[in-house]
């Protein structure tokens, strides 16, 4: 019996299904100016998902211009499609050779055993990419920047604040490659942000005590929701009867200000008003909504026999997402959760992600505390705790003058991924699509991790740490005793350092050129090429740069978010060549980068010893020097 082969052979995407949720969303041809924000392919083309400022709406436009693909390497032949199939000329960096990629539209894009064309004569290249991202790697569009409508084209408009003179000056020696990089994003990370309209929710459910209720059988009643939004609005629904004088002047005395209070005799009329009143915004924020508030809503209008306007499903392949029709939904609790966020965008100030320890580490403020459970309260002790709970979770966006806020968008600029993107997926992913982008801009393809460990092999050296997978970094042992006169050196950005320096990427480790291989990486047999920049040090490298030499010491708040968000990039960009799943893994690259940085801190010390110091410790160099 022959095996029956279908358009999605061998892994081909499909299409994002997140369409039924913003198929809603209103098409334009024209627009004077609005902020891209994600996206999703259609059978005809790509519709871009954009925010208008002057509407406070979200619009989208549809490119037909760029249809789903999928791209083989070789020329695949005619007979595979009833389309034109594109074949183009593309670099392949691991083997320094030019190759020919056909580009198949994704509808006609089978693999058919009668036509002899099999995945193995002709493997997808690329297909570590995620698929919505394309487009953006196609437009050479960036997410999170400035475009305009004309015509029914698209353009960029963001503002050049950075320009190429204070930039050339700025980075002055530095290698062409980085140079350019930096004249073509850092006038997009400069340009403006915008304070998006969003409002946060919370809801509460009326369930007994110690029960906690799933959202899979939303066996109990809502009986309040909150809402707060970044306009200063404040809703507060409550099921039952509205609030007396005396509970009013309670809830203003707490909060300060007094919501919106609406009363409803029953649920389903809560419920279709909360719908309103949230669909009417083109961003809504909660802390958990994708495991909780979202999916039980979804639930119980199904139990309430209620139309439900919230569409589930894998948008991105991998976690569940749930979206309000026409909306983007972020989930707060899932930025902040994110590990590289944690620690370098904010300093590892919190170590536990819950509503209250966020909030408290970084507003100074913590959700209202009480020993009842939900259905023991008074009408004015759930509306205090319920618009609490909504107001922190809108704050976390708009503190400082909207540092996490414009953080997300300065993270899209960075990575070039969409807003869900930057919400919901790991710092892997984004670095791969930064990585992607970047061979997409250079006419480069993506290799994949088979042929980059079949060209560049395993580790050589043996890790010192039960668990890793390679020698890491050493930390000198600190000496006993009180010493006076100390002083710290400190290394900026060592392990990005060494990266740009040494031009470490897969690419450049174990080269097929003999005059390279002299060049060998301390204590290890490999060679580092030095013929070329190497993809990821110039990425690295301009990162680095433009943090370190540009951004670090700037005191104005776009600046500061900026900072942060290239500290998140660089500080996790060098792990991942490292790590087994990631779709680039280059254990050449991993350990040669903890090679150099040994070798650096040895020397430093040798340095310092050899001038008198003391070295104390560090993994910098701690020590004193002899009293006079």
């Amino acid at each position: 019996m022959k095996k029956k082969f279908n358009k999605y052979s061998f892994g081909i995407p499909k299409i994002n299904h997140i369409a039924k949720c913003w198929d809603v969303i209103p098409n334009i041809e024209e627009l004077e100016k609005g902020i891209v924000l994600d996206g999703y392919y259609v059978d005809v083309g790509f519709n871009c998902v954009i925010y208008d400022p002057l509407s406070k709406k979200l619009v989208k436009w549809l490119d037909r211009s760029i249809i789903p693909t999928v791209r083989y390497l070789g020329r695949v032949p005619s007979s595979v499609s009833d389309k034109p199939v594109r074949h183009m000329k593309m670099k392949n960096l691991l083997t320094e050779e030019e190759v020919i990629v056909s580009e198949v539209p994704l509808e006609k894009a089978v693999i058919r055993s009668n036509n002899k064309v099999s995945a193995k004569k002709y493997p997808k290249v690329d297909q570590s990419a995620t698929f919505e991202l394309t487009y953006f790697q196609k437009r050479l569009l960036t997410p999170g920047t400035w475009v305009k409508i004309k015509q029914n084209q698209i353009f960029s408009i963001n503002n050049e604040k950075a320009n190429s003179k204070e930039v050339g000056e700025k980075l002055l020696g530095e290698a062409e490659e980085i140079i350019e990089l930096a004249n073509i994003n850092m006038p997009l990370f400069e340009s403006e942000m915008d304070d998006i309209r969003r409002v946060a929710f919370d809801i509460e459910v009326k369930s007994p005590r110690n029960t906690f209720p799933v959202p899979e059988r939303a066996e109990f009643g809502i009986h309040a929701a909150a809402l707060y939004d970044n306009e200063g609005n404040s809703f507060q629904l409550i099921l039952g009867f509205a609030p007396t004088k005396t509970q009013i002047n309670k809830i203003r005395e707490r909060l300060g200000y007094e919501p919106i209070i609406l009363s409803f005799i029953s649920e389903k009329k809560l419920l279709l008003k909360l719908f309103e009143l949230l669909m009417d915004y083109p961003v809504i924020i909660s802390y958990n909504g994708d495991n909780f508030d979202l999916k039980y809503m979804h639930y119980r209008a199904a139990k309430l026999g209620i139309e439900s306007p919230i569409r589930e499903g894998h948008f991105r392949g991998q976690l569940k997402e749930y979206h309000f029709q026409g909306s983007i939904h972020i989930d707060l609790y899932r930025f902040f959760s994110n590990n590289a966020v944690r620690l370098y965008a904010f300093s590892g100030k919190y170590s536990r992600t819950r509503l209250d320890d966020v909030a408290e580490a970084l507003l100074d403020r913590k959700k209202e505390e009480h020993d009842l459970w939900f259905d023991e309260m008074s009408i004015d002790q759930m509306v205090i705790y319920n618009v609490i709970d909504a107001e922190l979770t809108l704050r976390l966006t708009t503190y400082s003058e909207n540092l996490a806020w414009n953080l997300m968008l300065i993270l899209m600029r960075v990575g070039k991924v969409t807003l869900t993107f930057v919400n919901r997926m790991p710092i892997s992913k984004w670095i791969l699509n930064w990585i992607a982008f970047e061979h997409r801009r250079i006419g480069a393809i993506l290799p994949s991790r088979k042929e980059i460990i079949a060209a560049k092999g395993d580790f050589q050296s043996d890790a010192l740490i039960e668990g890793k997978h390679y020698k890491g970094a050493i930390v000198l042992d600190p000496k006993p005793g009180t010493f006076w006169n100390v002083v710290v050196a400190d290394f900026a950005s060592l392990y990005p350092s060494v990266i740009k320096k040494y031009r470490l990427s897969y690419e450049t480790l174990r080269c097929k050129h003999e005059i390279c291989k002299s060049n060998l990486v301390p204590s290890l047999k490999h060679w580092v090429c030095t013929k070329k920049m190497g993809i990821m040090a110039s990425l690295v490298g301009f990162v680095r740069d433009a943090r370190v030499r540009w951004y670090k010491n700037r005191k104005d708040k776009t600046s500061k978010s900026i900072e942060q968000a290239l500290k998140v990039f660089i500080n996790a960009a060098y792990g991942v060549f490292g790590a087994p799943n990631f779709a680039l893994y280059c254990p050449p690259v991993a350990e040669s980068v903890t090679a150099y940085s040994r070798n650096a801190l040895l020397e430093a010390k040798r340095v310092a010893e050899g001038q008198g110091m003391n070295v104390l410790y560090g993994d910098s160099i701690v020590g004193n020097t002899p009293l006079l």
